[in-house]
């Protein structure tokens, strides 16, 4: 539930896990690639393409008409492929201010169509931080204690 949201068609939010630091002190999101569907038939021709542990590459969008900023989602050879869940956002740029080397992302699974469309591509993204900490801010106090 925590990777797919336990979502219903009917639903309005979203629930995903907190972060835990892992032994190489880095911090590990999965979540599925949101926006593939938006993508150019090149791209999401690419997409299908995609094989379980492939590297992607991530890119802040800074002008998006819909929201501003958003985390983009590439494949290696710079098709780009969807976004990253914008509850993710602000975490993953200051990963990006952190530099190259800081953070990696890689296909986790692609599931096979008919499946859900929300639920495609599951991506992993790894970023090693010194003193931040993921998921800190007032956005994301628990509903209940």
């Amino acid at each position: 539930m925590s990777v797919n949201g336990g979502e219903r068609v009917t639903d309005r939010y979203e629930v995903f896990p907190l972060p835990a630091r892992q032994p190489d002190g880095s911090y590990l999101f999965r979540f599925f690639l949101h926006g593939w569907r938006y993508a150019n038939s090149a791209a999401q021709e690419r997409l299908g393409k995609l094989e379980p542990g492939e590297d992607l590459r991530i890119a802040l969008e800074l002008n998006n008409p819909v929201t501003g900023q958003e985390v983009q989602i590439q494949t290696a050879d710079y098709h780009m492929i969807g976004w990253a869940p914008h509850y993710l956002v602000d975490d993953f740029a200051n990963a990006m201010a952190d530099g190259p080397g800081k953070y990696a992302a890689r296909v986790v699974r692609l599931n096979p169509q008919p499946i859900p469309s929300k639920q495609r591509l599951l991506v992993e993204l790894r970023c090693h931080w010194d003193q931040h900490q993921p998921m800190s801010g007032s956005d994301y106090q628990p509903l209940v204690a």
